[in-house]
């Protein structure tokens, strides 16, 4: 019979804060980033927008997890409805891969001319947050 290491359960407790990490703000208009500190709900929005914008498997400083096919599902689509019927899946499997998401919900697109506006929910450890990105060429 094996002998398995056993370990002593540890018990969470129910109003534990989750650890609040910082990061520097980035200007999203002048693609730099600023000498200010964000955390919390502040930092997941930016944390969305940025692996959002980040083409996946195209900067070599990100690991293959990190970014979205968005731009690529945008410009190489045959159609409308492609697009359509991908960008929940490209926009979840984007995000979620961050341990202070939760869950994604309530996603919701509509196109103007070649114009396409994405909104969802995300509930993280932090509260909840709308999202909402427009993005061109569709």
């Amino acid at each position: 019979m094996a002998n398995f290491l056993t370990a002593p359960i540890q018990n969470v407790s129910k109003t534990a804060k989750p650890k609040i990490t910082q990061t520097y703000a980035l200007d999203f208009n002048e693609h730099r980033m600023t000498a200010r500190k964000i955390d919390g709900i502040e930092a997941i929005n930016q944390y969305i927008r940025k692996a959002l914008m980040t083409p996946r498997y195209k900067c070599l400083i990100y690991s293959s997890s990190y970014g979205s096919g968005i731009k690529q599902l945008m410009t190489n689509s045959p159609s409308k409805k492609y697009v359509e019927a991908s960008i929940e899946h490209i926009v979840e499997d984007a995000i979620i891969h961050n341990p202070q998401i939760l869950s994604i919900s309530n996603f919701e697109y509509e196109t103007e001319d070649d114009n396409m506006i994405i909104s969802f929910n995300v509930m993280t450890i932090y509260g909840d947050l709308q999202v909402k990105e427009v993005y061109t060429g569709v």
